[in-house]
């Protein structure tokens, strides 16, 4: 392949409608616009973009050639674009070829990308980088068919032009995944890995992923909200202080706790460059806090920020009876503080380079030969790690321009956003929290006595107080919730008993009884008694029933207690006590 430039590589010409001399005067008389001018800097380029289209599991390879229009935008997790090729079909009309993937194009089947991007000349470097291939899966398409000449009917089809959107594996199936599942005593690792399928690689450096966890509720009904499984991972990774990024050439998703050098170290040439522009991120000017509401011990612990402005503050609110969980929140905000954001810097390039860069690349700024300024920003910092490129490009000429050809010409645009090597800020996808809580069934597990007696289990929890056990019959998962009174007062003490329906709710990792949902067998009385009624005990021959009801609209009050063929009764009605202890030989087992 020529590394020799092709002419003119400098400067091309564009739209200049809306400018005028007296605002770009210099523009103007070239008819170019710089970055500085208001918009991207664009060039003519040469480059290699190799691109095969899989459908259900067919390849149709396009040449570099035929790929007519590109929008690329890749950061360091993950990366979209919008793509446009042609692929000729002319053998109607007597030509030597034939489109074979229009069928399969517009039919419902799973479309995967694979794109090679390459520059296919060099202004300065001695040779050029291989192609790094970015890997996809293909969503919203449409196909442009052009006849031979438009003006006669009778003409077939001689092209088609293809255009697709596509984005990394991840976010093109994670995020029309929403699914609804309770895991018990599991690994977050082991969540993602069940989600992954076939097309998602996934590998681990994160301690917080191979804790066992009591409770993982991924609840994302979308009926709930638009939080998808992506914005699920994304979510927790934020959450805990990970690292996400997305390593183009092995197609592989790397979580960890904390960033790795990839590829590189690449030089940048000054002579490509247009503009380089220092960004200062903003300061946070908040003191973090642990605030813990639990009323035996009440925390509030703030974590110290030299930036912080008078009063200031970002607090985390906690309701827990176990102090581990106040200092293991407190030391994770800790690591989640940055009190000096490091600066980036955004490259806007004149020309394609020969080794161009892609996201998590490491990247030199260098003085000598690399014709920058030695007292520049950049050089003074010289090792930067690529964050964020945006590429975009759009042949130069027609249809059939370039057709069949190892490379394009487009007139193309190219920016790259770097952060400094040691900057440890985690950096992520905009996400979408899941709502909660979610409601669920489930039933109260008690161990103590047969399976038919009403009873009640306050199992331990170390470190945490007693709580119920609660099995979830929709997923078969036992799980434990708070042994609390709920909404009733602490001097009445009606734990839920073994069996009895229960509405769960949960957020990601935790869950408690909300509400019960189904009636005592017994504790119902017809509507014209309009009764109250409680009854306490495991079972009816075990049970002591507390009911007022109305006879002929008079209240009765009644305490009926049953052991066995035992009975004991205190009824009172208008102007009568009546107490009674016997035993009834009905009562007695096998009776009749």
């Amino acid at each position: 392949m020529s590394t020799k430039n092709p002419d003119d590589t400098d400067r091309v010409d564009l739209n200049i409608k809306g400018r005028t001399l007296e605002e770009s005067p210099e523009q103007y008389e070239t008819k170019t616009f710089n970055a500085a001018g208001g918009g991207q800097r664009v060039f003519p380029a040469r480059l290699t973009l190799g691109l095969t289209v899989t459908i259900d599991g067919s390849p149709f390879v396009i040449k570099p050639g035929d790929v007519k229009s590109f929008d690329l935008h890749m950061t360091s997790w993950g990366w979209d674009g919008q793509l446009e090729f042609i692929v000729v079909d002319d053998k109607t009309v007597g030509g030597p070829e034939q489109d074979k993937m229009r069928e399969k194009f517009i039919g419902p089947k799973l479309i995967e990308v694979s794109l090679d991007v390459a520059s296919a000349y060099s202004n300065n470097a001695p040779t050029l980088r291989p192609a790094v291939t970015l890997k996809g899966i293909g969503h919203e398409r449409s196909v442009q068919e052009i006849q031979q000449q438009n003006e006669l009917a009778d003409n077939g089809i001689s092209m088609r032009r293809y255009s697709l959107r596509v984005t990394d594996p991840m976010r093109g199936l994670w995020g029309q995944h929403f699914p609804s599942v309770l895991y018990a005593d599991k690994t977050m690792k082991s969540v993602f890995d069940e989600h992954k399928g076939d097309k998602i690689n996934l590998a681990y450096d994160f301690p917080p992923l191979d804790e066992t966890r009591p409770i993982i509720f991924v609840g994302l009904d979308p009926a709930n909200g638009v939080s998808s499984f992506y914005d699920y991972v994304m979510w927790f990774v934020d959450r805990n202080n990970g690292v996400l990024t997305y390593d183009i050439a092995s197609n592989t998703y790397n979580i960890r706790a904390a960033k790795k050098d990839v590829g590189g170290p690449y030089d940048l040439y000054w002579q490509d460059i247009e503009r380089s522009t220092h960004k200062l991120p903003a300061v946070p000017r908040y003191t973090p806090q642990i605030l813990n509401s639990y009323t035996e011990r009440p925390v509030t612990q703030p974590i110290t920020n030299p930036q912080s402005a008078t009063t200031m503050v970002r607090s985390t609110l906690l309701r827990t009876a176990v102090d581990q969980e106040v200092t293991k929140r407190k030391a994770l905000e800790t690591t989640r503080l940055i009190t000096e954001p490091q600066p980036t810097l955004e490259l806007q390039f004149k020309s394609f380079p020969a080794a161009p860069l892609f996201p998590n690349d490491l990247a030199q700024v260098q003085t000598g030969k690399f014709a920058w300024h030695q007292k520049s920003w950049a050089v003074q910092q010289k090792d930067f790690r690529v964050i964020d490129v945006k590429l975009q490009g759009h042949t130069i000429g027609g249809e059939r321009f370039d057709h069949g050809g190892d490379a394009g010409r487009y007139s193309t645009s190219y920016q790259v956003h770097m952060e400094l090597k040691a900057d440890k800020k985690s950096r992520l996808p905009e996400f979408i929290e899941q709502q909660t809580p979610t409601y669920v069934e489930g039933k109260i597990v008690s161990e103590v006595g047969a399976d038919d007696e009403k009873t009640h289990e306050p199992f331990p929890a170390d470190p945490q107080p007693r709580a119920y056990h609660v099995l979830v019959p929709l997923w078969n998962q036992k799980i434990i919730a708070p042994y609390e009174p709920l909404k009733l007062p602490g001097q009445l003490h009606f734990p839920a008993y073994k069996h009895q329906r229960v509405l769960m709710a949960f957020t990601w990792r935790r869950s408690w009884v909300d509400s019960f949902l189904d009636w005592r067998e017994g504790i119902e009385r017809p509507t014209d008694a309009q009764a109250n009624h409680m009854l306490l005990g495991k079972k009816p021959d075990s049970i002591t029933s507390i009911l007022h009801d109305y006879e002929s609209n008079i209240p009765v009050f009644t305490i009926a207690r049953t052991h066995m063929n035992d009975l004991q009764t205190v009824r009172i009605s208008e102007g009568n006590l009546h107490i009674e202890v016997k035993e009834d030989p009905n009562a007695l087992p096998g009776s009749k």
